[in-house]
């Protein structure tokens, strides 16, 4: 579900505000035994919110929240190997929790002589960050085998610029 709204505070500051709620759920049950059963079930709030101010002319400035989710994709939580290439297998991670991201920005746009100019500045802080482990395998042979796999192994952090001009 999903619910938005805007509001105009006064005449030059407005706020636009919403908020979306999730419920994932998904599992897996293996008849061979080879690979541990699963199930996944979780519940987000997902908010945002823009607070503009109009400056002179159509000129404005905003500041921004909004959190956002990134569900592990089939590849990332995939339990059976991939195994094109005898010495380099990858597998996924069937328990994976997703990626949870806030996002806060300041952003300006105007419009100067039929040009419009936009820049912003962001901060993303990502938390249970979905990376890719490297596990080396030696085999009874000696041979050695890179086996590559998934984990929330994290947090990330990035800083941004953002500028746009078009006429």
């Amino acid at each position: 579900g999903y619910l938005s709204f805007n509001a105009e505070l006064t005449k030059k500051y407005s706020l636009t505000a919403g908020a979306r709620y999730e419920h994932t759920q998904y599992g897996g049950d293996f008849d061979s035994g080879e690979v541990q059963s699963f199930d996944s079930d979780y519940q987000n709030f997902l908010p945002s919110i823009i607070l503009s101010r109009k400056l002179k002319g159509f000129s404005s400035i905003k500041v921004s929240y909004n959190k956002r989710i990134q569900r592990p994709s089939l590849f990332y939580i995939n339990p059976y190997p991939e195994v094109s290439d005898r010495r380099n297998t990858t597998e996924g991670n069937p328990f994976l929790l997703p990626e949870i991201t806030h996002q806060f920005d300041l952003s300006y746009n105007t419009y100067v002589k039929g040009t419009v100019i936009y820049a912003s500045i962001y901060y993303k802080y990502t938390a249970d960050a979905i990376e890719s482990i490297l596990n080396p395998i030696l085999l009874n042979d000696s041979t050695v085998i890179s086996n590559t796999s998934f984990s929330n192994i994290g947090t990330r952090e990035n800083i941004g610029l953002n500028i746009f001009s078009s006429k």
